[in-house]
C-alpha cells in the first residue's frame, strides 16, 4: 500500500511514543486537500465548524501553519459548492474574496497570498491556456501549495457537466506530476457540483480495485450529513 510521506512521518512519530498533539511532521505538502474532503463533506454550511473541525485533522499528520492555511483555503472552495447553487468559478472567485476579508473565519498569515495564486489560475484558465502547460508552469508536484492554484485552473477551465469532469479528469492525469492529489481534489469539487455518482463512467468504476471499499464509505458520510 502506498503511504505518502506524511504519513510516513506521521507512522514514525507513532512508533517513536509521539501521539497527538505532537504526531504530525514537519510536512506541508498536499495531502492537506484529500484530508479536508470528509470534513467538509459532514459539516458544510457551518464555516467556522469545518474550519474548526479541519485543523486538527490536518495536524495529526502535518503540523505546519501552512498545511492548515492550504487545506482550509481548499476547504473554503468545496464547502460552497456543496451548500451553494454556484458554478466552479464562482465559488472560487468568492473563496479568493474571503480570504482577503480582513474580517474572515479563521484567518492565516498565508490567505492573501494563496488568494492571489488561485487569481491568477483563474486569469490562465479565462485566457484558454493549456491546462498541461500551466501545470507545468506553475509546479506539478505536491510542495505547497501548487495543488490549489493547479486544481483551481482544471475546475475553472471546463464547464460544470459530466463531461467536464471528464475532460478535466484527463487534462490533470496528462499533465502529470502529483496528479494523485490533485485528483482528490478536483474530483469533490466535481462530485459537488454535479452531484449524482451515476455520472461516473461505469468502465471508470470497474477499474477502480477498491470502488467497493470506498462506496459504502461516501455512503454513509451521506447518511451522516443527512442525518
Amino acid at each position: 500500500m502506498y503511504l505518502d510521506e506524511s504519513t510516513k512521518e506521521f507512522v514514525r512519530n507513532v512508533q517513536a511514543g509521539r501521539h497527538y498533539p505532537d504526531s504530525g511532521g514537519n510536512d506541508d505538502q498536499a495531502d492537506a486537500a484529500a484530508h479536508m474532503v470528509a470534513v467538509v463533506a459532514v459539516l458544510a454550511g457551518n464555516t467556522s465548524a469545518v474550519l474548526s473541525a479541519l485543523e486538527p485533522v490536518i495536524r495529526v499528520t502535518q503540523d505546519t501553519d501552512n498545511a492548515v492555511a492550504f487545506g482550509s483555503a481548499a476547504a473554503r472552495v468545496l464547502e460552497k459548492l456543496i451548500v451553494s447553487n454556484l458554478t466552479a468559478v464562482e465559488a472560487l472567485t468568492e473563496t479568493v474574496a474571503d480570504l482577503r476579508d480582513a474580517a474572515r473565519i479563521a484567518p492565516h498569515a498565508q490567505d492573501a497570498a494563496l488568494a492571489d495564486q488561485m487569481e491568477a489560475a483563474l486569469a490562465a484558465a479565462a485566457s484558454g491556456e493549456d491546462a498541461s502547460a500551466f501545470i507545468l508552469r506553475n509546479g506539478q508536484t505536491c510542495d505547497y501549495a501548487f495543488t490549489l492554484s493547479n486544481v483551481a485552473f482544471l475546475a475553472a477551465a471546463v464547464d460544470d457537466s459530466a463531461a467536464g469532469l471528464l475532460k478535466g479528469a484527463r487534462a490533470n492525469i496528462v499533465a502529470g506530476g502529483d496528479s494523485g492529489s490533485r485528483g482528490i481534489f478536483f474530483g469533490a469539487l466535481a462530485g459537488a457540483r454535479l452531484g449524482d455518482k451515476a455520472l461516473i463512467p461505469r468502465d471508470w468504476v470497474a477499474k477502480t480495485t477498491v470502488y467497493a471499499e470506498v462506496a459504502p464509505l461516501a455512503a454513509a458520510l451521506v447518511a451522516h450529513r443527512s442525518a
